[in-house]
């Protein structure tokens, strides 16, 4: 009884875990193609000034 309890827990940890993982990397490839939205034809250093008009300042 206590074996499959074991490897149940651990499946559930897994996905538990890949989910994490995937959002993870979602929210940090969201965020870099913000920056590179922000530091296109420009230097480094932008940011939005008003993200609804899509004005940028430096």
């Amino acid at each position: 009884m206590t074996k499959p309890l074991i490897f149940i827990t651990g499946f559930l940890m897994l996905c538990l875990i890949t989910f994490a993982s995937w959002k993870t990397f979602e929210t940090l490839s969201h965020f870099n193609d913000k920056n590179n939205e922000l530091s296109f034809m420009g230097s480094s250093g932008w940011q939005w000034h008003n993200k609804s008009q899509g004005l940028q300042i430096k």
